[in-house]
């Protein structure tokens, strides 16, 4: 019983830093990706972004002092954005700039809540010692995923 209830805070603990459809694995190191991958990557979470506020590109455009066009090519990822660029991005749209990289993982608040809800009832009957293997645990997990 011990150790299954480690297991499912464990599992829960993970389920917290993982979107549904995605996956966890043990590997040290990420997958290499080119910069035209990585210009892609950014300039969809740019446009997600962009539209999830209503802004149009052109309004944008204007915000960050570029051309419509310019803004299109970063967008599908055919011109990479310079770091003033992300910085002015970020701050137009009051996210952190690791929110342009990849805001897949994001969890509502709702969801958050109910996860941290989750976490804590299943928890909270184990005792200290119960709880340091916990952490440990989820700790050792979480710094293999990197």
């Amino acid at each position: 019983m011990y150790f299954q209830n480690i297991q499912k805070c464990v599992i829960l603990l993970i389920v917290t830093n993982y979107k549904e459809g995605q996956t966890f694995t043990m590997n040290k190191k990420p997958a290499k990706q080119t910069k035209a991958q990585i210009d892609k990557k950014i300039g969809a979470c740019i446009r997600e972004e962009r539209t999830n506020r209503g802004i149009s590109r052109e309004d944008l455009a204007k915000i960050l002092n570029l051309t419509t066009s310019h803004m299109g090519l970063i967008e599908r990822g055919e011109r990479g954005a310079t770091s003033l660029t992300l910085v002015k991005l970020s701050n137009a749209f009051g996210v952190p700039v690791n929110r342009l990289f990849d805001n897949s993982t994001d969890v509502n608040e709702d969801e958050s809540n109910t996860l941290r809800e989750k976490l804590y009832t299943m928890t909270s009957d184990l005792s200290d010692g119960e709880l340091t293997v916990l952490l440990h645990t989820a700790k050792g997990l979480l710094t293999a995923r990197q």
